[in-house]
């Protein structure tokens, strides 16, 4: 999530509490907040990582973006694809009832893969419609690379 100003004041801590009230309000989850970031994991290890940064310096891989001033970055990882997915699942709709408290400001929404070449990203709506026209794999360019212009092998794409 990027926008070209900054972000509304309390905006991760409401994504935070609507997470928590909505994900893990039940079962044994281990939860590490802190002001501009925040980790939970559940039973199964997996965990959500989510940060506030400021500019390209947390976030090379928006550069090519211009405005880009402050953003929150959502990680999930976890050894069951399953559980991963239903998480993503999750947090997204969390996200975009937030987002709806802010009226008038306009979000970009970016799937964003990192591996140790550079950044491979892709507008979230994109990816979507992709996804609902039927294209189950994904190839994208790298967007912040020190190697030069590479384009990715598919990678199944799983709602």
């Amino acid at each position: 999530i990027c926008v070209d100003c900054s972000l509304p004041k309390g905006l991760l801590k409401r994504i935070q509490v609507q997470i928590m009230k909505k994900i893990f309000k039940r079962g044994k989850n281990e939860f590490d907040l802190a002001q501009n970031e925040f980790l939970i994991k559940d039973e199964k290890y997996t965990m959500l990582y989510c940060k506030k940064g400021v500019g390209s310096e947390e976030f090379p891989e928006l550069e090519v973006s211009e405005g880009v001033s402050e953003g929150i970055r959502i990680y999930v990882r976890g050894e069951e694809k399953s559980c991963v997915s239903s998480l993503i699942t999750k947090v997204h709709n969390c996200v975009k009832d937030t987002m709806k408290e802010f009226p008038g400001l306009v979000f970009d929404h970016y799937a964003v893969q990192t591996s140790k070449i550079g950044s491979f990203r892709i507008k979230l709506e994109e990816l979507k419609a992709r996804y609902n026209g039927g294209e189950r794999k994904v190839f994208l360019s790298l967007t912040n690379s020190k190697v030069g212009n590479i384009e990715t092998q598919g990678e199944d794409v799983d709602s």
